[in-house]
């Protein structure tokens, strides 16, 4: 029980009060404190329990303190919670001893690796790279094969540098508006008409608060094509570097119809790069169209013979191309579908076939009712006997971040036939085929967000720990006894794009790695053919929530195409397996239907984050696009 707080016995004739400290009204209130404690004999003396009741009110204050000061730290936090993360993982990953790190449950114990505390960095100093990569992915006038080889000729690193915070003559000036050039006027019910299969090419001019045209490049925009139930894309936007951008449309004849085109600036002036660039998303829509692709009548009458040509079945010689510009389309539709009490999308039957030229075999298995994705190529979806004959007697190995524990378990359990449920961030397991035993496949999977498993955002870093690199060696390395993987599927990125201070580090990092994986690589054999196959998995759009974070759209789209220039660089592109899932999976980026901010495979859940169930199929088109890289059948 509280104590009583008593009045005092004789409290002050000049308005004192024990509690409140009120006083009175004659004279100065300094003047007359000093006079009241001047006096002989003037110490108030409270009856029991009067001590007891102050310190009650100075509890009272610091309890009130501590809630305030929480609630600040709470809605401070949004911002911050990353870098705080990333701090604390760093530290730890400083400072704790071998065996306090080893201590961890489920530290990285594949093949028993050991990790100490040396977090070896270069003892060289850094040096800048040549050349940076540029923002925008190049146009492409064909749906073939001839995207061409990154060009890096444009942005040479001080120039690129400088349009980080902008010259000198265009500094500090935002975007704050942006104007369309070359839209064809719309119709009286507001709908621009387009004809198909021709290119069409829209600019784009950002300016100022002060309407004076910015002079430099960065902005950033997502850009959507959308036909609703037949047809998703994002059109290739090329950046000038002056102000100016050039957006490129073009809709396949067999997908004449209508469609919303829409145009938002997410970032302006490469904002998106910062470390914390949250506070500098615009978020602004830019261009809300309808529009109209048409078949003019002349056309009515080409012969479609040679339609299914234009995209091919993916070879290995066309998962060289990257970047990819594709698109996803669905020739059948259940409207009225939702997820079973599994969480899962059964809409379509699994062995609905799926129309050529956009891909060939049951897409129905995809449990994306009726949607495929294709690029410059088509791709096989594999059945599940396809699916063994595939993978059946092969050791795969993965690393790179969490998605491919999901992504591994997609294999699994939608092409394999398998039943996983959620895999841990690292594994070794042999998987059997359920109608037939004898025939088992071995993934390997290792995190590269941080050395210590339970902790993130190191990325590309881990591999200054020395322990971690050596490890790796081992466990590919002949004379270790370990089995060679007959393929590695690579990636890094999201853990970068919050670890990394500048482009340059990055860079320097991304070169590095290459070259450490590309070594390895080449002492599992001195014969080239019984090297493992190498796949490299760019990473992912961030959605929903997730796009203005530390790892958003344009930051990890900067990361891929300099990661994938150096992994081109060490491994030789004839040499290097490519699979654009950014592209894939940029569609779908701009909720949380299909993504929970990070991931696009999480394990089928009615009572998932999003009501009624999140849609997964992008990492199980995701999983049949690595099958076609590994073996393409």
């Amino acid at each position: 029980m509280a104590p009583h707080c008593h009045r005092l016995s004789s409290p002050p004739s000049d308005g004192f009060s024990a509690l409140g400290v009120t006083l009175g009204t004659s004279g100065s209130p300094r003047a007359r404190e000093k006079a009241l404690l001047a006096r002989p004999g003037s110490a108030w003396k409270a009856l029991p329990g009067g001590n007891k009741c102050f310190f009650n009110q100075i509890i009272v204050l610091l309890v009130v303190f501590a809630i305030l000061t929480s609630v600040l730290v709470i809605l401070n936090s949004f911002g911050t919670l990353l870098a705080w993360q990333q701090c604390i993982s760093t530290r730890l990953t400083d400072t704790l001893s071998r065996d306090e790190i080893q201590s961890f449950p489920d530290i990285l114990d594949l093949h028993k690796l050991e990790l100490d505390d040396s977090y070896a960095g270069d003892s060289a100093a850094p040096v800048p790279p040549a050349a940076l990569p540029t923002v925008s992915r190049s146009a492409k006038h064909k749906l073939r094969k001839e995207t061409p080889a990154i060009d890096f000729s444009a942005l040479k690193e001080s120039w690129f540098l400088k349009q980080l915070n902008a010259t000198k003559r265009c500094q500090y000036k935002p975007t704050t508006d942006v104007y369309v050039f070359g839209l064809e006027k719309p119709s009286v019910e507001g709908v621009v008409r387009l004809p198909v299969d021709e290119d069409h090419e829209i600019f784009f001019v950002s300016y100022d608060q002060n309407a004076v045209r910015r002079c430099s490049g960065g902005d950033y925009f997502e850009i959507d094509l959308d036909a609703g139930a037949e047809w998703k894309s994002r059109p290739p936007v090329k950046d000038m570097g002056d102000g100016g951008y050039a957006v490129k449309l073009r809709v396949d004849r067999r997908f004449a119809g209508t469609y919303s085109f829409k145009v938002v600036l997410l970032f302006g002036g490469f904002s998106g790069l910062y470390r914390k660039p949250q506070k500098f998303a615009v978020f602004k829509l830019i261009l809300n169209v309808t529009m109209e692709f048409f078949v003019p009548e002349e056309r009515f009458e080409l012969v479609e013979s040679t339609a299914d040509d234009a995209l091919p079945l993916c070879s290995t010689e066309d998962l060289e191309t990257y970047p990819w510009q594709g698109r996803w389309t669905r020739n059948k539709v259940n409207e009225s579908c939702t997820a079973d009490s599994q969480g899962r999308w059964r809409c379509l039957d699994a062995n609905e076939p799926c129309e050529l030229p956009y891909c060939e075999g049951p897409v129905g298995s995809l449990e994306s009712n009726g949607w495929a994705y294709s690029a410059h190529c088509h791709f096989r979806i594999f059945t599940q006997e396809e699916a063994w004959q595939c993978m059946n007697g092969k050791h795969v190995l993965f690393w790179g971040d969490s998605n491919h524990p999901d992504t591994s378990r997609n294999v699994v359990n939608f092409l394999l036939g398998g039943n996983s449920n959620n895999l841990p961030r690292i594994y070794d397991r042999n998987f059997s085929n359920p109608r037939d035993p004898d025939q088992q496949v071995r993934f390997s999977v290792v995190f590269n967000g941080h050395v210590v498993m339970k902790f993130n955002n190191m990325g590309l870093s881990v591999l200054r720990n020395q322990s971690y690199r050596s490890s790796i060696q081992t466990m590919l390395s002949p004379e270790s006894g370990n089995h060679i993987p007959h393929a590695m599927i690579l990636n890094s990125g999201i853990h970068d794009g919050i670890w990394w201070k500048d482009l340059r580090e990055y860079a320097r990092a991304a070169k590095d790695a290459s070259e450490f994986w590309a070594s390895v690589w080449r002492n599992t054999s001195e014969d080239e053919t019984k090297r493992p196959k190498v796949v490299y998995r760019t990473t992912i759009a961030p959605a929903g929530l997730s796009r203005n974070m530390p790892a958003n759209p344009q930051k990890m789209e900067v990361l891929n195409a300099i990661i994938v220039e150096n992994m081109v660089s060490a491994f030789g592109r004839e040499n290097l397996r490519i699979v654009d899932a950014f592209d894939m999976t940029f569609p779908f980026h701009y909720d949380n239907f299909y993504s929970d901010g990070g991931h696009y495979g999480r394990i089928p859940n009615p009572n998932s984050w999003w009501p009624g169930g999140h849609m997964y199929f992008v990492d199980v088109m995701l999983a049949h696009i690595l099958l076609n890289a590994i073996c393409p059948l």
